[in-house]
């Protein structure tokens, strides 16, 4: 019996607005940008925006702007290295609109101050916004 593979994507979204601030995600893990789980086929523009709609806003100039190898450390149910990648765009337009989960905020934050708020080590490591 062959064990399936949990076989998806993650795609980070970094939306910068004309005041110099990033608009950041707050979990259970601390502070990151939004990002994206997905493991059916979507196209990677369909999937960004949707990403952005859900937080309600549009976005434009989206570009790749890196890849990346990430590997959780003590979860069991993550024992291989992923491949990431992650877009930057620009705000066009639309207000946040919180999650029901109160658990998760989304906050535009300078981009000074949002390298000491990063969870992820990958994240302050690579300096992946500047």
């Amino acid at each position: 019996m062959s064990v399936k593979t949990d076989n998806y994507t993650v795609q980070l979204l970094i939306i910068f607005n004309d005041k110099k601030e990033i608009l950041m995600m707050r979990n259970q893990f601390g502070w990151h940008t939004p990002a994206m789980r997905s493991d059916k086929p979507q196209a990677i523009r369909e999937s960004i925006d949707s990403l952005a709609a859900t937080i309600g806003l549009k976005i434009k100039h989206i570009k790749l702007s890196g890849l990346y190898t990430h590997k959780f450390q003590g979860v069991k149910d993550h024992t291989e290295v992923s491949y990431r990648s992650y877009f930057t765009a620009d705000y066009d337009e639309g207000s946040i609109l919180q999650p029901e989960d109160k658990n998760i905020q989304y906050r535009w934050i300078s981009i000074k101050e949002v390298s000491a708020m990063f969870h992820f080590d990958f994240m302050k490591n690579r300096q992946l916004l500047f």
